[in-house]
């Protein structure tokens, strides 16, 4: 080889020599960035697997959660159908018809007390007053500064008195008297009874028992204040089985109860008896 050729080969492998280092870069390079990518692609991978095990997760939680809304929400209307049947049942159970048992304390048969009191009306010697029986509550309240102490002399209530000691001896059933067997003179009770489920309640004088289909409440006598009394009074139907208030005993010359006798002045004397006493009847349907 001449110097010429030695001259000309020498650059050839010089640059060959410095591609080779380039090349071995360039492969490193890639070698690097496949690795990269494979490790990129396998994290991809990794989380795309995540992502959608926890969208499966969510998913169910979601229908767990949708089945319990769906539970709920029937809970909710089993609660308000519950709810408004019971507010139908209480406004059916509310309804009934009220009267008052005169002579008594308590109610009859199903018939719920209300309250219990006492008999009082005007008095027997006045004329003017209320004509009618007022069944007074045991239990009296006054509203503090509401009422003024003193008589004012205007009108006035008094208890109400049983009298005609021996006919209400005679036709009475006194079993259920609080003192000595009898109830004369003493202060008569009362009872305000509702019936429930029932529509209407009637007194029937002159009946001991009620129309077909009816129910009894109770039954008894009429009784009202004596015809020479200076102001009228309503008829009552007063217990037959009469009870007393304790411890009234004796005349107070108040408003009293006499027990009433048919008259056959204008009244058909058939079926009509003079002189018996009217008995009554409360009923309801």
């Amino acid at each position: 080889m001449n110097m010429i050729d030695v001259r000309e080969s020498l650059p050839k492998r010089i640059v060959a020599n410095l591609r080779t280092p380039i090349k071995m870069k360039g492969f490193v390079i890639g070698a690097i960035t496949l690795v990269v990518l494979f490790c990129f692609s396998s994290t991809v991978t990794f989380y795309k697997q995540q992502i959608g095990k926890h969208r499966t997760e969510i998913e169910t939680l979601r229908q767990a959660v949708d089945e319990i809304s769906v539970q709920q929400r029937a809970i909710l209307r089993r609660s308000k159908r519950s709810i408004a049947t019971n507010q139908r049942a209480r406004r059916v159970s509310a309804y009934g018809v009220s009267y008052t048992r005169w002579g008594r304390r308590d109610c009859a048969g199903s018939a719920e007390m209300v309250y219990h009191g006492y008999a009082a009306g005007s008095h027997y010697t006045h004329t003017g007053g209320g004509s009618n029986y007022l069944c007074l509550h045991s239990n009296v309240t006054y509203t503090q500064g509401s009422y003024v102490s003193g008589n004012q002399g205007t009108s006035y209530i008094y208890g109400v008195e049983y009298k005609d000691s021996n006919t209400i001896t005679n036709i009475f059933d006194m079993v259920d008297t609080t003192e000595s067997g009898s109830v004369y003179l003493h202060t008569v009770p009362c009872a305000v009874c509702i019936a429930r489920f029932k529509v209407t309640q009637i007194m029937i004088p002159g009946r001991d028992t009620c129309p077909d289909d009816w129910t009894m409440e109770y039954g008894g006598y009429i009784m009202g204040e004596n015809h020479s009394a200076k102001h009228p009074s309503r008829y009552i139907c007063v217990d037959k089985r009469p009870q007393a208030v304790p411890n009234t005993q004796g005349s107070q010359a108040a408003s009293q109860l006499h027990v009433v006798e048919t008259q056959c002045t204008s009244l058909v004397c058939e079926p009509y008896v003079a002189g018996r006493e009217i008995a009554c009847v409360v009923c309801s349907i």
